[in-house]
Parts: structure tokens; sequence; C-alpha cells
């Protein structure tokens, strides 16, 4: 089933920015490089802005996903770090050197993977090579907002089992 952008963000303003990965999500956390990264991006979610899109990375993306933006993705605010919160082994080496990970209440797929210039017309890509953009940039956010408001978004119901088991192996080391 899908929904538009918009039906699912009222506002640009609940955007908080772009986050570069690699590929769709795996796990339904995000790996930040520094925990000061992390805890902005917690704190926006805990303040009303807990929306982030993921944007294929120019560098280390499959191709067919690269410059494109893949996910829509609500924050849940928690931080942990990544060697409890990713349940694959694979990947929790893979993102051992990013520390600390914050939770994703809800992943959405933009069905269209548009590319970011071609397909969007974003002129100003410099926000691409940031990696992890997690201080709102309100021009950006709502250029990308106003590109995306019409396009379908799927939820990523397979990620709520990751979620369940990261929260159950966090309480557990509690």
């Amino acid at each position: 089933m899908s929904d538009l952008f918009e039906d699912i963000v009222k506002s640009p303003h609940l955007l908080l920015g772009v986050k570069s990965i690699e590929n769709l999500s795996q796990e339904p956390v995000f790996c930040f490089q520094n925990s000061s990264q992390a805890h902005k991006a917690s704190n926006a979610a805990k303040l009303g802005r807990p929306w982030m899109l993921t944007l294929g990375h120019s560098k280390i993306s499959a191709e067919g996903h690269r410059s494109r933006i893949l996910e829509l993705v609500k924050l849940t605010g928690p931080i942990m770090k990544t060697e409890i919160a990713i349940s694959d082994l694979m990947l929790r080496e893979k993102f051992s050197r990013l520390p600390e990970t914050v939770f994703a209440k809800e992943v959405y797929t933009i069905n269209a993977l548009p590319r970011a210039k071609e397909d969007l017309g974003l002129k100003d890509l410099k926000f691409m090579t940031q990696g992890a953009q997690v201080e709102q940039n309100v021009p950006v956010t709502n250029e990308l907002w106003s590109a995306l408001r019409r396009y379908e978004v799927s939820k990523r119901d397979d990620l709520d089992l990751f979620l369940k088991e990261a929260k159950m192996r966090a309480a557990s080391l509690s």
C-alpha cells in the first residue's frame, strides 16, 4: 500500500535533513560517525523534527541507488551503541566504525527512487557531499519537501521485527 509523501510528512518543518547511506536500510537503525551527530538527530526527533531522508551516497552506494532519494525515516530519539543495536553480525562489523545509532520508528521507501538532480530538479547538491546533515537546512528541506510531496511512499513493515528485537536487547542490557 502506498501513501503520498505529503500525507506522511505534513510540512517541510518536520524534516530534519538528509543522511547519506549505502543502500536501502536492512535494519531500523541509523549509524553516525560521532556522538555529536547522533545527539543532534536524537534531539531533533524529540523536539518534533523526526523525519529524515536517506540518499544513496555517490561513492559507496550500489550503482542503481547513487544520488537517489531512497527512504523517508522517522527517528525515535533514543541513542544506542552500534554493537548493541544491530542484530546482523556482518552489518554490525561493517558499521563498527560508526559508534552510535538512532532508532527509526518508521521507514518508507520512496517508490520511484528519484534522482536528486535529474528527477527532483535540485540545483544545489552541496548537501549531498556532507555525508550526514543532521541540522535542519531550511532552504534545502523546503526544496526537498516541495519536490517530493506528490511522490508515493511505501512503509517498510519488514523492519518492525528488527526494531522489536533491538529494543529487547537494549532492555536486557539495562
